[in-house]
């Protein structure tokens, strides 16, 4: 029995080491900042079901407020590794554990939802870098995601 013990703790050690090693599901967050609780939620939708951004597979990156306060995320920029960047509106603020997705294509903003427009898709298919930076420029957070999920930012 003690032998049956010692091989399920071994095989649970190996698997939290290759989780750390090569990432989550899809990629793995990069905290830059201890002082702002964000970070990125996966799946990190970045290779669309459907050739349409707009349905409801199409490219899709979330943040979640991990903090007790609320974070005001108005002028923020949500940046892919070719520098193409979202602004957030004016007044949005996330909850504490609230969530927003967003989505490369067009729709109508919301609490949860917010709408990039793009007419391309923004996030390249085998992977790369999602960065949230404050309006004064400084990179709060950054994930990799997919084959890049070993860059390093």
């Amino acid at each position: 029995m003690s032998r049956f013990l010692l091989m399920a703790a071994a095989v649970g050690v190996v698997g939290i080491l290759a989780l750390l090693l090569f990432g989550g599901e899809d990629g793995r967050d990069l905290r830059l900042s201890e002082r702002v609780p964000l970070g990125f939620v996966t799946p990190f939708r970045y290779d669309p079901l459907s050739g349409d951004l707009d349905s409801t597979s199409g490219e899709v990156v979330t943040l979640k407020n991990y903090g007790d306060e609320p974070i005001d995320v108005s002028g923020w920029t949500l940046s892919n590794e070719r520098g193409t960047a979202y602004e957030f509106p004016e007044g949005f603020s996330l909850a504490p554990g609230a969530q927003v997705s967003i989505h490369s294509g067009c729709g109508q903003d919301s609490n949860t939802d917010l709408y990039w427009c793009s007419r391309h898709p923004l996030w390249d298919d085998s992977g790369g870098v999602a960065s949230l930076s404050m309006p004064d420029g400084t990179q709060v957070i950054a994930f990799a995601y997919g084959g890049c999920a070993s860059c390093s930012i």
